[in-house]
């Protein structure tokens, strides 16, 4: 049930020594607390808390002056939790009560597996433990708040070691008990974030990939069995299967099984933890051959359309099948919405099925690899429709590269990889220059901001949340090569190697058959080394081994045939002795042949072109130990290439310097080869599968601790954590209902109407709001509600008066307010519609203003192409909404002070708001004309509204939602202004001339002995009612999950849509399961923001 309005007085017993003062800091969506609650103990600082005063007669009790606003909750009555400080006078600094360290505070320690995995979804680690003060609501039917302090609270003592501690502020996630009036509990953050057991084990972790790292096979009786195979992510000893429960689900795919069969495996892979997900035949070949194969490989791997187009890397059997004039062109990306991208998705719905089914909340998905890019959002959506809220973590490793954003932009289906990815709570990659690539496509495509975190990770802001970045290498096991090294087979190859090619030196390599490979530029730069040095003409081998997977075979067939043809031409020249030259199926070598080569080669040549995980330069570093020592040759663009320091570097298309590099690794002496050996041994030999997930699973706690985002519906801003809740759309349509006199007041852009984030380099909408209109159903709804006289329904926007009148003038009693509130009209009443506009008037000379500050814009919106400028009625804009986002963001923050410089003699300001630079007069803002209306709406009625809901979307609504509260406050002291808070200069609200002398600023002095129904000292012409106690109403709703004085948030535009069609239908008497299904159908259409509304949005 929704929540009403409450208003509580404090009254603490403290004995405080002479010169302290006394503040409570409590949630943000009060009257006059700022968003910063609570600041962080570094400086003497109290904004963001409340002062009480005492007199000589009452001390030692302080008491708050003005009433705290609690405001309305549509998921129900929320604890109030709140904190006091004592202050001194002379500002030497703060002390916050309930202040103490956590023993087990910083970084996970990775010694011991104990807590390897997050305890739950709100769980955090190694944080300050805040201890807080809880009240479910007023204790007295007068609603004032009785502490004391039993042991006496100390002074001050400021500390400078707690400079880098930051503030946390939570809601509690289960209900405390309150045993008789006017009891208070105190609540520690760590029990704050304590998630409830969900189950009677413990919090396991999945490893998800499309390969099941499973070998099967029947034995001699026709029976099935099966063993870990080789492979990164399979069960070895000391994993960290060994420390948590550890399941495996991955795709099986052998020809001509039966259903039988399928229940067998089944049978085998459940008895090693492994869940088996059998893929039909052509589903397999859309999703795996032709999406993964030909489409996201080349992508990932920096391969443009054109490329993948023209040069064998995308093969194409309808254009190569097709009768001449009938091929679809080689541009055409519709086949993969026909079959591979549909494939795509359906194998990832198969994989998130299997995984929703057997996973409980609390536990890890750790999903694998670009074959299950989207399958992060997947779970999540399924999540939040069946249970209201992410129940499990979950990990995407990439273990290729990722594109430039350039290239990735290409690919249709681009965006909806991104949010796949973007729904982990941790990306990982192999290498920086990777994530480097996703950031920038992140926030060149989507508009996402990303920053660095404590603790070395980055964090992308992304739907409320912080999803966190990093990169991992993992090497080899060093347990496998021993075993293998002295095994006969490794031996054998060894020796035979060394037995055929004897007196020479060994050059070695393996290589996949693609020309991302580079295969045919090492045999470019051995032809080069042979002929300019031509002493190794009879002294040198290259050994080579190429591997022909066949999942893109045109790639393949090209490559091989260039490879074949100059391997031929080398071999004319300098004899068959100086080659040996094979190819083998499959896409690695068995581990004794390759360990065998290792063994036996001299130097190992590396010359990809572009590369993700490749283990080959980590595996011969370790396999040359004991002996003489081999040398690395690696090019620049391998992953390897950051890794290991004692490498050699090439740079394979520069076949002059990769040939002197050959000749120098030749040459190289012992001591040489022992010391490049000795910087890279250590890495190679520690960080094996096992350390790996481990360093990563860290990463994932720490990345839970640190989250933004709890599912109870905290959001964390800068350290700060707010209470902050999704909205109830049911609850808040039953408050609606009960009310009769009701007060709808909302932002247009961002809010009634969708708008792109500023920071996406290629926006579909040439302009945030100019000359578009709302979507058909938010037009209809506030029809239907501005037909009720029962409401009374305001648009406050940025667009001037013209724009938004051209929008929305047309619905009959709505209310408009242009220029962010500088004028604005009521609802008319005339039969013609005709409006009545009214403007407040702020003393500036913008004649003057426009005389400096536009020949700074022009010079500006000349060196940024895309940006414009734009005169309103009492503002003058620069916007680079429309411009490259990065450099329109610089030149933001160069226009800003040097436009504050030279208009300093002037009373305006300049504020920078989503993609626009904006000067308006120091006194303007949406919260001024908010607090007006709802004066003047009072003041007509002769009573206050039972209903008042606000919504916004950005930092310009901010002041809206304060003036709301600071109006809630005034109704119990009609004299009471908040002067002190900046964000409502109250002294600017007028009366009814609708102007203001800009000489008259001076807040009034507030009344002793609160007096109601007297007019108001600033607003000569209104008198407020008598206030009653009855049941009041007030939501305040922000437009995506950000740190906000609102009290609740929809994640979209869309959700707003939705919340205006159920307000609209309880308007007309529709019941709540007619409501309810209306909206459930409208969840469904497609949307511009591609983004999920959560299921509790439509709870009853």
């Amino acid at each position: 049930m929704t929540s009403q309005v409450e208003r509580l007085t404090f009254n603490c017993t403290a004995p405080l020594q002479l010169g302290h003062s006394l503040h409570v800091t409590v949630p943000t969506h009060s009257h006059n607390i700022t968003p910063l609650v609570p600041p962080p103990p570094i400086s003497a600082s109290t904004t963001g808390t409340i002062e009480l005063h005492t007199t000589p007669d009452t001390y030692p009790v302080w008491t708050t002056t003005v009433p705290v606003v609690k405001g309305s909750c549509s998921s129900g009555p929320k604890p109030l939790n709140y904190r006091y400080c004592v202050k001194t006078t002379d500002g030497a600094g703060v002390k916050w009560e309930g202040e103490e360290i956590s023993e087990h505070g910083g970084v996970v320690a990775e010694a011991g597996d104990e807590g390897i995995l997050p305890e739950s979804r709100s769980g955090r680690v190694g944080r300050r433990v805040v201890k807080y003060r809880s009240v479910a609501g007023a204790r007295d039917d007068s609603g004032v708040i009785t502490d004391a302090f039993e042991n006496g609270f100390d002074g001050p003592e400021y500390d400078e070691s707690t400079k880098a501690w930051r503030e946390l502020y939570a809601k509690p996630q289960k209900q405390r008990s309150n045993e008789g009036a006017g009891r208070i509990d105190f609540i520690s953050d760590e029990e704050i974030s304590r998630g409830e057991e969900t189950s009677d084990r413990k919090s396991a972790l999945f490893l998800i990939c499309y390969h099941l790292p499973i070998q099967l096979w029947r034995d001699s009786g026709g029976a099935w069995r099966g063993k870990w195979q080789n492979s990164l992510l399979a069960k070895t000893d000391g994993s960290v299967a060994d420390a948590v429960p550890t399941f495996w689900i991955g795709g099986v795919k052998i020809p001509g099984l039966t259903p039988s069969d399928e229940r067998d495996i089944k049978a085998v892979c459940e008895a090693m933890n492994a869940h088996p997900i059998f893929i039909p035949q052509e589903l397999h070949e859309h999703s795996y051959l032709g999406m993964c194969k030909q489409v996201l490989w080349p992508f990932f791997h920096n391969i443009d359309m054109l490329d993948v187009s023209t040069s064998g890397f995308g093969d194409n059997p309808a254009v190569e099948e097709a009768r001449p004039g009938d091929a679809p062109s080689i541009w055409d990306q519709s086949r993969l919405h026909k079959k591979w991208w549909e494939s795509y998705q359906r194998v990832n719905m198969m994989f998130a099925d299997l995984a929703s089914s057997v996973m409980r909340p609390g536990d890890t998905a750790w999903v694998h690899d670009y074959h299950l890019a989207i399958l992060p959002k997947l779970l999540e959506k399924r999540q939040v429709r069946e249970a209201g809220r992410r129940t499990t973590s979950t990990i995407f490793f990439l273990h290729i590269p990722f594109p430039t954003s350039q290239v990735f932009r290409e690919l249709e289906c681009g965006e909806w990889i991104l949010e796949g990815m973007l729904s982990a709570d941790v990306v990982g990659f192999h290498a920086f220059d990777h994530a480097r690539h996703f950031l920038n496509a992140s926030k060149r495509l989507m508009g996402l901001n990303y920053e660095s975190k404590f603790g070395g990770l980055i964090g992308l802001q992304y739907r409320g949340r912080t999803v966190m970045v990093s990169t991992s290498h993992v090497s080899i096991e060093p347990t496998v090569m021993t075993a293998t090294m002295k095994h006969s087979a490794a031996l054998g190859v060894r020796d035979g190697i060394r037995s055929l090619h004897s007196g020479r030196q060994v050059l070695g390599g393996v290589d996949v058959a693609q020309k991302l490979s580079g295969v045919a530029l090492k045999f470019l730069a051995y032809e080069k080394l042979l002929e300019d040095y031509p002493v190794w003409q009879r002294k040198l081998v290259l050994v080579q081994r190429v591997l022909t997977p066949r999942n893109r075979t045109k790639d393949e067939d090209q490559t091989l045939r260039h490879v074949r043809t100059i391997v031929r031409r080398i071999e004319a020249k300098h004899g068959a002795g100086c080659i040996d030259y094979k190819e083998a199926e499959g896409s690695e070598l068995p581990v004794a042949e390759r360990v065998g080569l290792w063994m036996a080669t001299d130097v190992y040549f590396n010359s990809t072109i572009r590369e993700g995980l490749n283990l080959g330069p980590l595996e011969y570093v370790y396999c040359r130990g004991g002996g003489v020592p081999g040398v690395v040759v690696c090019s620049e663009f391998s992953a390897a290439c950051n890794i290991l320091n004692g490498a050699l570097r090439i740079n394979p298309f520069d076949v002059q310097q990769t040939s002197a590099v050959l000749d120098k690794a030749l040459k190289m002496g012992l001591d040489e080869k022992e010391k490049r050996r000795g910087r890279d041994i250590d890495f190679v030999s520690q960080r094996t599968a096992s350390q790996w997930s481990r360093h990563v699973l860290r990463d994932l706690k720490e990345a839970v601790a640190a989250s933004k985002e709890e599912d109870a519906g905290n959001v964390v801003s800068e350290g700060e954590l707010l209470s902050f809740s999704h909205v109830n759309v049911m609850n808040l349509v039953s408050a609606f209902r009960s009310s009769s006199e009701r007060v709808i007041i909302c932002d247009y852009g961002g809010t009634l109407l969708s708008k792109e984030a500023p920071g996406k380099y290629l926006k579909r909408d040439i302009s945030a709001t100019s000359g578009r209109k709302p979507r058909p159903d938010v037009m209809s709804s506030l029809e239907r509600l501005c037909e009720d006289p029962r409401n009374t329904v305001f648009v406050v926007s940025g667009v001037n008066r013209r724009e938004l009148e051209g929008s929305l003038g047309s619905i009959p009693r709505i209310g408009l307010a242009a220029s962010n509130g500088a004028c604005f009209s009521w609802p008319s009443t005339a039969e013609d519609g005709a409006r009545e506009w009214h403007a407040f008037q702020f003393g500036v000379d913008w004649e003057d203003v426009k005389a400096v500050a536009i020949p700074i814009m022009s010079k500006y919106a000349a060196r940024t192409n895309g940006s414009s400028l734009k005169i309103l009625d009492l503002s003058i804009s620069w916007s680079y909404f429309s411009a490259d986002p990065e450099w329109g963001a610089i030149q933001a923050k160069f226009i800003v002070p040097e436009l504050q410089d030279k208009l300093k003699a002037f009373d305006v300001q300049v504020v920078m708001l989503k993609g626009q630079v904006e000067i308006v007069p120091k006194l303007l803002h949406k919260g001024v004309l908010v607090k007006r209306l709802l004066r003047e709406l009072a003041a007509k009625n002769k009573k206050y509204p039972q209903f008042t809901m606000v919504v916004g979307d950005d930092k310009s609504d901010e002041p809206m939602f304060a003036a709301s509260f600071d109006f809630l406050a005034e109704q119990v002291d009609p004299d009471f202004v908040a002067a002190s808070s900046p964000s409502l200069p109250v002294a600017l609200v007028t009366g009814g001339s609708g102007s203001f002398d800009s000489s008259d600023s001076k807040p009034p002095t507030r009344s002793p002995t609160p007096t109601l129904g007297r007019r108001l000292s600033h607003d000569t012409n209104l008198v407020l009612p008598p206030f009653k106690a009855e049941s009041q109403y007030a939501y305040t709703i922000t437009v995506g999950r950000k740190a906000s004085n609102a009290t609740e948030f929809l994640h979209n535009a869309r959700e707003v849509e939705d919340l205006l069609v159920a307000l609209a239908m309880a308007d007309e008497g529709e019941h709540n399961k007619d409501i309810k299904k209306r909206l459930s159908t409208l969840s469904t259409e497609s949307w511009d923001d591609q983004h999920t509304i959560d299921s509790s949005f439509y709870d009853i």
